[in-house]
């Protein structure tokens, strides 16, 4: 065997070890983002349908995956051993020690944005709320006001998928008839 073809063949085990390496890397974060992406949803009662949970998902995935598989690469290579259940148990403990539950945490964080999402839902709503008969007859800054004490983008995001004015007007804010104008009324 000529020294270049034992130089390409160490280039392919790079290439397979990194190959594997990114993989199991992705997979097993992946799966710690989902799980926090999941609690943090539940937690600031936001549904769902609401977010990209696989896009969400892939980006901080991704984006760790860029930053750390060379570092994991190396060590790995370092032990010479490129098997998968070798990849596996180094790419476990790089995650245990370099991931903890806040860090991905924030990660999500930065990606799903409550305000912002209660934001455009409680948009939406003024303006429906705005062209319907008789709830126009009251100024969009009274809803504004009320939408915002909301206490969950989950709650206002249940009277936005039925069209449930009545329902939001009359549960919500059962005194939203008090500030009718006796000409509208």
């Amino acid at each position: 065997m000529s020294d270049e073809d034992v130089n390409q063949l160490g280039d392919q085990v790079e290439n397979v070890a990194r190959s594997r390496v990114k993989n199991a890397f992705r997979n097993k974060l992946s799966e710690m983002v989902y799980q926090e992406l999941e609690t943090f949803l539940e937690e600031n009662k936001i549904p769902r349908e609401l977010v990209s949970v696989d896009r969400i998902v892939q980006s901080i995935t991704d984006s760790q995956v860029d930053i750390n598989a060379d570092e994991i690469v190396e060590i790995i290579n370092a032990t010479g051993n490129i098997n998968y259940s070798v990849v596996n148990r180094h790419v476990t403990e790089f995650i245990r020690e370099s991931y903890d539950a806040d860090y991905i945490a924030v990660k999500v964080a930065q990606k799903v944005n409550p305000d912002i999402l209660k934001a455009k839902i409680i948009q939406d709503l003024v303006g429906k709320l705005s062209i319907t008969s008789p709830y126009k007859a009251i100024g969009s800054s009274y809803w504004v006001s009320k939408l915002n004490k909301a206490e969950s983008v989950g709650v206002l995001y249940e009277y936005v998928k039925t069209d449930d004015l009545v329902g939001l007007a009359d549960r919500c804010f059962p005194e939203w008839k008090e500030f009718i104008n006796a000409d509208d009324k």
